[in-house]
């Protein structure tokens, strides 16, 4: 059983669009919403001259 590390959500495999970071405590994994949003934040952050 897998749970994400965001919201809580929980799925017995990895379905597609989940994320995993390998921490010294083990594994943390991130459902696909949590990635997305993950993700649009970092890219909100980033300077606009690199693109």
């Amino acid at each position: 059983m897998l749970i994400c590390a965001w919201c809580g959500a929980n799925a017995e495999a990895a379905p597609l669009g989940w994320t995993v970071e390998f921490t010294r405590r083990g594994p943390k994994y991130m459902c696909d919403h949590c990635s997305r949003e993950n993700l649009c934040a970092i890219e909100g952050r980033l300077e606009t001259e690199l693109f």
